[in-house]
């Protein structure tokens, strides 16, 4: 008895454009971006810094001088935390976070001087090995993201079941 075995598949690579794949890929780093914009706004709502870990309490003297916001650590007048932005830049398959305040006062909270403690508010180059990797900052998003891009990318190539060849003949 001979078999003649057909191979069909619903899956066609070649009717995906690269404008559609870039797209496609863009929108995954997009949702990552979007994730990374929230986690920095949610520093500034828990007094954490971006890996999770819990600000250094004011010092005394300078607690009681505040007027406004006291049980806030990173806040005073809500200038940094409003400044916290989004930029996308799809040509280049960029998306990035950070502050819009143009002096070093961003920075000045970031990596710490004077009196002043480091509070980590946004990633630095200390968390780009782990940022994607651990549960407390990017982990989830990148899952999320990967997850969402192969159902896009799915259903950029998905067609109708067809028959793409003819395997051999086998012998029974």
């Amino acid at each position: 008895m001979k078999v003649q075995v057909e191979i069909h598949s619903n899956l066609d690579f070649e009717k995906a454009t690269e404008k559609q794949l870039k797209r496609v890929m863009y929108r995954t780093i997009l949702d990552i971006g979007r994730d990374a914009h929230k986690d920095v706004r949610k520093t500034f709502k828990t007094n954490t810094d971006i890996t999770g870990k819990g600000f250094k309490t004011l010092n005394e003297k300078y607690e009681k001088s505040k007027f406004k916001n006291k049980n806030k650590i990173l806040t005073l007048m809500g200038d940094l935390a409003q400044s916290i932005q989004m930029r996308t830049n799809e040509p280049n398959m960029t998306v990035s976070v950070g502050s819009t305040i143009k002096e070093k006062y961003p920075q000045y909270h970031l990596f710490g001087e004077g009196d002043n403690p480091q509070r980590k508010w946004i990633y630095t180059t200390d968390e780009l090995k782990t940022m994607f990797t651990s549960e407390k900052m990017l982990l989830g998003s990148t899952e999320r993201a990967l997850k969402k891009f192969i159902e896009r990318f799915i259903v950029l190539i998905k067609t109708k079941m067809r028959k793409i060849g003819t395997g051999t003949t086998l012998d029974l």
